[in-house]
């Protein structure tokens, strides 16, 4: 799942190749990889890295020995992805090839076929930059004034392979960055941002808090979104000001964030926009000031006070720049018909990073998302042992990337595999039964599509109902399936919902915040609220996977408005 606050967190450190003297390359990431394989094998057993590439059998996982979807195989695998050694399984690392080739051995042994290319293994090339900020300088030319931007001010972003960032452009003022046809709302009308470094302010007015799907957690708010509608329209840059922010917070994130990686895609055209820019509360005043825009209040519409002058920015900064490659895991259930069932889930997480004040710097992400990649694991046990084959092919795949804007998921779209049937529906696993027995469930996106009857129907068989919360729509772009509604396609996350069941009430809940160190694997984990989530999904697979019908999204859906999701930021 994508942090909402659009923070990117991955490791630049704490390599057990580094901490081995073996480097960073892909080949000395598969020897540590199959070197730190032992260390799991109390918990999920341990596979030669040849076996995983070949995708024969060898041994027997423990965490197979059980029937299909069964709690304790879940709990192994979950465990496993969870673990220390995993490293957090941040893409292109020793931890997150690792995760890879576990799963890929997983595969496997669950009887799933690997895809044409003959490999459960699919690379990802993916682009990692770091701005070195030492070097970071902005200035804003303003007719004939040169007003320079204090580097602690200042949190930046890049999107090129390119060791040095020079920029130049004039700015231009786009409110609030939000382009909402389905609520009739667009900042971008009547400007050409061709060749541009568009300033937009952060957040929402109370105005589309108002009127936007999600209230003050709309997708339309975050920078992703933001970010998505420049590259459109041709932006070389973006601006990012808040007037009203905390200085000592901005401080810390920019201190936490400024020597850690963001990853983009690495294929492809990667558009015009080139790099991006956080300001802290100073800088924003003094970029509105000489736009001449009124001092902005909280949840205020912007106005501008006079004509603007001419405004630009100038910017260079050294940059540390590489391709990376971080697989997808891929494997296929052979159906009759010419139709296909995506089921996805991301397996990578933060890797590691900041530590929190106990000093775990891991971030093992066990809820987000070893669980649902665990979760696909068993769901392939179960149907590729079934007895009667699926009418539709039903195609697993364990994504990377999906934590810096579902990477691995476009990279799958964009490279369709010969052989593979068209894909008609995507189900994502994103979290999974780590809660008690709910009497409800969630489903991301809540609105806009034709399949909400038919999963309560579905779910009525384990006794829940659908209940739709005011947050989720804010969550509708902030997983996986976000790739498969872009391109017209229906997505669906689901979750337990939140109404626990009355027998479960005194149970104590376990595992931390998801996006920190504190999100680990519990042995405390109730076994019934993992059946559950197991036992849903496995109903909703199966009723679309044996041919019926498929939803599709509503024609006057504001989904159909959104077009492809492009980026993620901090």
């Amino acid at each position: 799942m994508q942090p909402q606050a659009d923070i990117v967190i991955r490791s630049s450190t704490g390599s057990l190749a580094e901490s081995l003297g073996l480097g960073s390359s892909m080949l000395t990431r598969r020897i540590a990889r199959s070197l730190t394989l032992g260390a799991i094998v109390f918990l999920a057993g341990c596979m030669p890295a040849s076996d995983a590439e070949s995708g024969s059998d060898g041994d027997l996982l423990p965490a197979f020995e059980a029937e299909a979807l069964s709690v304790e195989s879940f709990r192994a695998h979950a465990s496993a992805l969870a673990h220390d050694s995993m490293l957090g399984r941040a893409p292109g690392t020793d931890g997150g090839d690792m995760a890879a080739t576990y799963l890929a051995r997983s595969f496997s042994q669950a009887g799933l076929v690997p895809p044409p290319t003959d490999s459960f293994l699919v690379e990802v090339p993916i682009l990692s930059t770091t701005v070195d900020h030492t070097s970071l300088e902005a200035v804003l030319l303003v007719d004939d004034q040169r007003i320079s931007i204090a580097a602690e001010q200042m949190l930046a972003t890049a999107w090129r392979n390119e060791d040095l960032m020079a920029l130049e452009g004039p700015l231009e003022f786009v409110g609030h960055g939000v382009s909402a046809p389905g609520v009739g709302w667009d900042d971008f009308t009547g400007r050409d941002l061709a060749g541009k470094v568009a300033v937009a302010i952060t957040g929402l007015s109370d105005t589309l808090i108002g009127v936007l799907p999600g209230g003050p957690d709309a997708y339309e708010g975050t920078n992703s979104a933001k970010l998505s509608e420049l590259r459109k329209r041709g932006a070389v840059g973006a601006v990012f000001v808040n007037a009203e922010a905390d200085a000592g917070a901005f401080g810390r994130t920019r201190e936490l964030y400024s020597q850690l990686p963001v990853l983009s895609k690495a294929w492809g055209d990667p558009g015009s926009l080139r790099f991006g820019l956080e300001l802290g509360p100073a800088a924003s005043r003094a970029t509105l000031e000489a736009l001449r825009i009124d001092q902005v209040q909280a949840g205020q519409e912007p106005e501008a006070t006079s004509s603007p002058p001419s405004v630009g920015i100038t910017l260079t900064a050294a940059v540390r720049a590489a391709v990376v490659t971080s697989p997808n895991v891929v494997g296929v259930v052979r159906g009759s018909s010419d139709e296909a069932i995506l089921i996805s889930a991301h397996y990578d997480g933060y890797g590691v990073g900041p530590p929190d004040e106990e000093g775990d710097s891991i971030y093992n992400g066990a809820a987000d998302n070893a669980a649902g990649t665990a979760g696909i694991v068993e769901l392939a046990r179960y149907f590729s042992a079934r007895t009667t084959p699926p009418v539709r092919t039903l195609v697993f795949v364990a994504t990377t990337a999906e934590e810096n804007g579902g990477l691995g998921m476009r990279h799958f779209f964009d490279h369709p595999q010969s052989g593979l049937e068209e894909v008609v529906l995507n189900l994502n696993v994103d979290g999974l039964g780590f809660s008690p027995p709910t009497n409800d469930f969630a489903v991301f996106p809540m609105e806009g599509t034709t399949a909400i009857a038919d999963l309560a129907e579905l779910a009525s068989e384990l006794g829940m109902a659908y209940r739709g919360e005011s947050w989720h729509g804010g969550m509708t772009y902030a997983f996986d399936h976000a790739e498969s509604l872009a391109r017209g396609i229906v997505g669906l996350t689901v979750w337990q919902g939140s109404q626990t069941r009355e027998e479960y009430l005194d149970a104590e809940r376990t595992g931390g915040p998801t996006h920190s160190p504190n999100d680990e694997y519990s042995p405390q984990s109730i076994d019934d609220g993992i059946r559950q989530h197991l036992d849903l999904y496995k109903i909703i697979v199966e009723h679309y996977a044996d041919g019926a019908l498929i939803p599709r999204i509503e024609d006057e859906s504001h989904l159909r408005s959104v077009g492809r999701v492009e980026g993620h930021t901090r």
